[in-house]
């Protein structure tokens, strides 16, 4: 099965808004032992991660069942996708965080607010980075604060993800059935994606569409 997810596009804009909002220092933050990690010392450590090019660690701080969603956007059939519901998606994340690490040398870049919110029956925190709202990563409590990549960068992955959901509706069966599941869950996530005021009308209406093949699938 090829459910290599490299994201390449996501991942220039990502790095090249990176480099633009560089502080030139790296925030650290430490946790103790067996405490509950907040947003941002989460933000950091895949921060940290990608700027060390550690995909591993990046990947363990994202939310799986999302990767399953990515491997069908990027082309695996919806048996192979149901399958990874069963084996695990970590090498999905390897992969995609590695699309990342391969660009060069991820700038370090401080972390300036978090805002934690809650839509629907979720909790996410918001974390801009560099001083600026057009750079942030997007975490939901799960519920632990993993990165959610739809969050995060839905609007360059809405059209590929509206074609997964389609394939998941026009189909019936247990694998079906628990892909819906898994999907329905990522809906709060497309509408903190929407929420994103730095969205251009073409993106924003991409992620509408998105939402609205949800609600289409759920119903």
């Amino acid at each position: 099965m090829n459910a290599s997810i490299k994201g390449r596009a996501t991942a220039v804009a990502f790095v090249l808004l990176l480099s633009a909002c560089s502080s030139g220092g790296q925030v650290t933050t430490t946790t103790p032992s067996g405490a509950a990690r907040s947003p941002e010392a989460v933000a950091t450590a895949v921060l940290d991660a990608l700027i060390a090019g550690d995909a591993q660690t990046a990947a363990a701080n994202t939310i799986e069942e999302q990767m399953v969603w990515l491997a069908m956007a990027e082309g695996a059939s919806l048996q192979e996708a149901a399958g990874l519901l069963d084996d695990g998606a970590d090498s999905v994340a390897v992969n995609y965080w590695t699309g990342f690490t391969q660009l060069g040398e991820v700038p370090p870049v401080t972390i300036s607010s978090i805002m934690e919110t809650t839509i629907g029956d979720h909790m996410f925190a918001i974390v801009s980075l560099g001083g600026t709202d057009d750079l942030r990563l997007v975490l939901r409590s799960e519920p632990d604060w993993k990165i959610d990549v739809v969050a995060s960068f839905g609007s360059t992955l809405a059209a590929r993800l509206a074609d997964a959901v389609e394939v998941v509706a026009a189909n019936s069966g247990d694998g079906a059935d628990r892909l819906r599941l898994v999907l329905g869950n990522q809906r709060d996530s497309v509408d903190i994606a929407s929420a994103d005021t730095g969205l251009n009308e073409t993106a924003r209406q991409a992620l509408a569409d998105l939402a609205e093949s949800l609600e289409n699938m759920s119903s």
